[in-house]
């Protein structure tokens, strides 16, 4: 084989730009899963707020309203219910990183390149699962949101019925 008279840094000499690259790859997701986890709680705390802020103006505007309406609930379950999807989707799931006791006892004999080479190789296995890590995120923001269009418009029925009533 031709390749067997050079050695890896010479087999492989994108190791170290590589390593260099790779380095802000962690950066980049935190910032992307803050990013997304930020428009979840966004997401619930509008739905808890419209829930509770929208039957209150309902109510100052008419005399009388029917607090037990089937449109009224079904609003209120499905705002509880985006308060929990939200609540999941921030509990469950966390950026993968390199773990520095793996660094500290398998790592710290490795030569500069090894070192980086072994670098480049776990964060793009941790990128890929940091990326599906947000984009499932991300997903779960899309659905909220869907969610939160029924229940407003849900919430409209019920309000536009009651002020229609009175």
């Amino acid at each position: 084989m031709p390749n067997d008279d050079f050695s890896p840094e010479e087999r492989w000499p994108g190791v170290t730009p590589a390593y260099d690259f790779v380095q802000a790859s962690y950066g980049w997701a935190m910032d992307r899963l803050n990013a997304v986890e930020s428009r979840i709680q966004t997401m619930m705390i509008f739905s808890a707020s419209f829930t509770v802020t929208f039957p209150v103006i309902v109510a100052s505007l008419v005399e009388e309203v029917n607090l037990g309406s089937a449109w009224l609930v079904a609003s209120m379950v499905l705002a509880l219910l985006n308060v929990v999807i939200g609540a999941v989707a921030r509990a469950y799931g966390e950026i993968k990183l390199l773990r520095l006791n793996a660094i500290y006892d398998d790592w710290l004999g490795l030569g500069p390149w090894e070192f980086r080479k072994r670098s480049v190789d776990w964060a793009g296995r941790h990128f890929d699962q940091n990326r599906n890590l947000v984009n499932r995120k991300g997903q779960t923001v899309g659905f909220m949101t869907a969610i939160f269009l029924v229940e407003a418009a849900l919430m409209l029925v019920w309000g536009l019925g009651e002020a229609g009533g009175s």
